[in-house]
């Protein structure tokens, strides 16, 4: 406790409370240049491990400032060794956000080894690096007993070839290391992956779902859209950012946002397929003229308006060819349509102009346009 006079000394008192603000701020910015992390008790199987049952492993979560998932990383074992012949590493494992493998770190001076204890080069570990990133490696598919029983066969025949990486994933695996190239990517791709993944999902509000969409990954934008369709978050929005995002994604991604748009009303279904349709590629085009097709019930009559408006435009003749299947089912198909693929006669491009004029002999036309049908069929009587 203070003497009386020097809590009664205002100049004291504020040194005193000056001193302790100091040593507040200070207490409190060493905590949160902390990185945050938590601390995930998990149960999960060994890799190389078909015996013993799950066991107990520690996934850490690093959150970002504004406490979002940054990352996630594992220590794990390298390789499982049954008969304690064999050298154990620890590898920590780091995953992405999403649970995309990252990377992997080694305490200094441990090394990795391959068949007979010879270390790892410096090849050898950027391909290891390489082989953990590749999801769809054949390693998903190998199985345990295949490469004990490739072991058992270089027992016998220490001069087998191929060393120790079995021929049935030779080049999916480090030259020697069939062992720890298998142990290593099922860790980096198996349950760890889901469990990383589940977690940032757990985090994830619908804000963060529009940042994944607006992000350059490729691989968020899935996440966001996959999410954004279990969730139904498809309000006006949120259909916009996905319209936006998806301008020049791949196949892949072009096939989770139809999906995620059909979950939405159907304005709002019908304002994104016309806005792709107009800005997208060749490919959203086709997909969406495509599952039109396949879908029972006739589009709107204003999205195939709107469908219309660029079919002089189309480059391609799928698309031109779809686009036109889906006018036929129209019937009659509008005067809008019939007078735009009329124009399409004219066109320099004769399988385009043949195209339009198999639609326009298929179809009931109003009478005004059938002698440009009739010129068309005599001037290339020939090629009809």
């Amino acid at each position: 406790m203070l003497p009386l006079a020097t809590v009664n000394s205002p100049t004291r008192l504020r040194k005193i409370l000056a001193g302790a603000l100091i040593q507040y701020l200070a207490l409190t910015t060493a905590v949160s240049a902390k990185p945050a992390k938590k601390d995930h008790i998990i149960h999960v199987r060994h890799p190389g491990d078909d015996g013993s049952g799950p066991e107990t492993q520690t996934l850490v979560q690093r959150f970002t400032k504004n406490k979002k998932a940054k990352d996630y990383y594992l220590d794990a074992e390298s390789v499982f060794c049954a008969d304690g012949e064999c050298s154990i590493v620890n590898v920590r494992i780091f995953w992405d956000s999403l649970g995309y493998y990252d990377r992997f770190e080694l305490e200094p001076g441990v090394e990795l080894e391959k068949a007979e204890g010879a270390p790892f080069t410096a090849e050898d570990y950027q391909r290891l690096h390489e082989i953990l990133g590749e999801r769809d490696s054949v390693l998903k598919d190998v199985k345990r007993e295949d490469i004990k029983n490739h072991e058992a066969e270089l027992i016998e025949d220490p001069h087998a070839t191929s060393g120790a990486t079995p021929e049935m994933f030779e080049g999916a695996a480090v030259e020697g290391a069939a062992w720890t190239s298998y142990t290593l990517w099922h860790w980096a791709n198996g349950e760890l992956s889901k469990r990383a993944r589940a977690l940032t999902t757990s985090l994830s509000d619908r804000d963060d779902l529009h940042a994944y969409l607006k992000s350059g990954d490729v691989r968020a934008k899935s996440f966001a859209l996959e999410e954004m369709r279990t969730r139904n978050i498809n309000d006006t929005h949120s259909m916009e950012i996905a319209v936006t995002a998806l301008l020049h994604t791949p196949r892949e991604t072009s096939k989770l946002a139809l999906r995620y748009f059909d979950s939405a009303p159907s304005s709002d279904r019908n304002k994104a397929y016309a806005s792709l349709f107009e800005s997208g590629s060749t490919e959203q085009r086709v997909l969406i003229l495509n599952s039109l097709l396949d879908s029972e019930s006739l589009p709107s009559p204003s999205l195939l308006k709107s469908f219309t408006r660029h079919l002089l435009d189309l480059k391609n003749y799928q698309e031109v060819d779809l686009l036109l299947r889906l006018l036929q089912r129209e019937e009659p198909p509008s005067t809008q349509a019939i007078d735009k693929v009329a124009q399409l006669l004219n066109t320099d491009n004769f399988i385009f102009a043949r195209r339009a004029f198999w639609f326009l002999s298929d179809v009931k036309i109003p009478s005004e346009y059938l002698p440009r049908v009739d010129a068309f069929a005599q001037r290339h009587q020939s090629r009809l």
